[in-house]
């Protein structure tokens, strides 16, 4: 393994010859903005202005990708290429280890599933968030000496395997859950959750928030369910700023009154602080945008299979706008 950290070095200072002060500006946009937050903003436009299984599947696949990813990290355990060799960092600390790649994993589970449940969008798009983002994505660890080679490229094969399962497996395993009594399905939510954690406590982001939405869609569904493909394209913007105006609330709310690292109840208060912006984003924001007229119900256990509810989503919005224009 020594010769290939080596190797890995050699590949990280090739990168970095062709320095810049636009592509250092560039890879610190990726490492600071391909994040959690990003993904959210992905997550809750699928959920509030798509389809709730989109939202899902997509949720799915960054969450069973980043606890793959710290499975493996904990496990292997590698130094990050600035500890082996300073002489490659860029300011860019991390403080969990080098393999896989997490924002590699990220990138290249979400955005292909992203990518194919918007099939309006025409193939060159699809293309361009599904390869080229992740890979973009990928070179900029190296470029900050933050992941060797390796680590990238174990990081997309990760996630482009998550991500691939999720799109082959995704429709039959929901036809499955829905079948489930709500109480089962929230046990079996659960048990997932407590896996998670007992496998690794570095990332418990991940599983309060994949706790908050299943438990908001469980509610929701009770509530005859929200249909994220109604409403007119204004109704779409609005819904979806205040949803975002009240998951700040919630999100920066919560870190302002959680308390520190060096507590003991950090963890517990940050697995409730995502698991509420869960929550919110599959049943409170939801119910808000019903009560407000803002969207309808329709209970998500009889939808479609993902590219037909993107589908049905996009023919929906023409005709809503076709109907705002005849007006």
């Amino acid at each position: 393994m020594e010769s290939i950290w080596d190797m890995g070095l050699e590949i990280i200072r090739a990168i970095q010859n062709v320095e810049c002060k636009p592509l250092t500006l560039l890879a610190m946009l990726f490492h600071y903005g391909f994040n959690v937050p990003i993904y959210l903003l992905v997550i809750t436009y699928l959920f509030w202005c798509r389809s709730t299984k989109a939202g899902f599947f997509a949720s799915c696949a960054l969450v069973f990708s980043n606890f793959a990813n710290d499975s493996i990290k904990n496990t292997l355990k590698v130094e990050r290429p600035y500890v082996r060799d300073p002489s490659v960092f860029r300011d860019a600390t991390e403080t969990s280890y080098s393999t896989p790649s997490g924002h590699s994993v990220s990138a290249a589970s979400f955005f292909p599933v992203v990518a194919a449940i918007n099939v309006s969008w025409k193939r060159v798009w699809r293309i361009l968030l599904a390869i080229l983002l992740p890979l973009l994505v990928a070179i900029s660890r190296c470029y900050l000496g933050v992941h060797y080679p390796t680590d990238v490229l174990g990081g997309l094969m990760l996630g482009y395997i998550v991500s691939a399962g999720v799109l082959m497996f995704g429709e039959k395993i929901c036809n499955f859950v829905v079948k489930l009594r709500p109480s089962l399905l929230l046990l079996v939510c659960t048990l997932i959750c407590v896996g998670f954690n007992a496998i690794t406590m570095e990332n418990v982001a991940m599983s309060g928030l994949f706790m908050g939405l299943c438990a908001g869609q469980i509610l929701i569904n009770k509530a005859d369910g929200f249909d994220a493909a109604s409403g007119t394209k204004k109704q779409k913007i609005i819904r979806y700023l205040l949803g975002l105006v009240i998951a700040c609330i919630i999100y920066f709310g919560g870190k302002l009154l959680s308390p520190g690292k060096e507590s003991s109840y950090y963890d517990i208060a940050r697995f409730v602080r995502y698991g509420i912006c869960g929550l919110a984003a599959t049943y409170i924001c939801p119910l808000l945008f019903i009560k407000l007229k803002l969207g309808e119900n329709t209970h998500e256990s009889g939808d479609t299979p993902v590219s037909a509810a993107t589908d049905n989503s996009s023919s929906t919005e023409t005709t809503d706008n076709s109907e705002t224009d005849n007006k």
